[in-house]
């Protein structure tokens, strides 16, 4: 009896060393095509008053899967001619230096989007908002990272 024993857990070792890994994971999605990854919506700048030839720095996403960005804005002004307004898409780099991954002026008081010119690579990021016309621009950004 000892004997086969010893024969049996031989050969399960021996099987379990045969079975691809996928298959004891049953359920669990083993090509890229199966798997879904979710996006995230998250507001980033919510600023008011922000003057002519003034620039807001919104505060800092990070893109942790490579992916294009939506940027979703929400903008007016307080006089009766329409707010304009750029917007850029900033990756900080290690050296000081930034580089800019699309962006997109807006004039006219309501919502507008725009994305990236190109998949993002993971990172820091964060939106900054410069105001091109008379009085006070308000503005509120949202981002869908994916």
């Amino acid at each position: 009896m000892k004997k086969f024993s010893t024969f049996a857990i031989a050969a399960l070792l021996s099987v379990s060393f045969l079975i691809p890994t996928n298959a004891l994971a049953a359920g669990i999605p083993t090509t890229p095509d199966a798997v879904r990854t979710t996006s995230t919506t998250t507001t980033v700048l919510d600023v008011t008053q922000v003057g002519i030839n003034e620039s807001v720095e919104s505060k800092f996403f990070y893109i942790n899967t490579p992916g294009t960005l939506l940027v979703d804005v929400t903008q007016s002004i307080n006089k009766s001619y329409p707010a304009k307004a750029s917007y850029l898409i900033v990756k900080p780099e290690p050296d000081g230096t930034a580089t800019t991954w699309g962006g997109s002026t807006f004039e006219g008081n309501g919502s507008f989007s725009f994305t990236s010119k190109a998949p993002l690579p993971v990172g820091t990021y964060y939106i900054k908002m410069t105001s091109k016309e008379l009085g006070r621009t308000s503005s509120k950004v949202t981002v869908t990272i994916p």
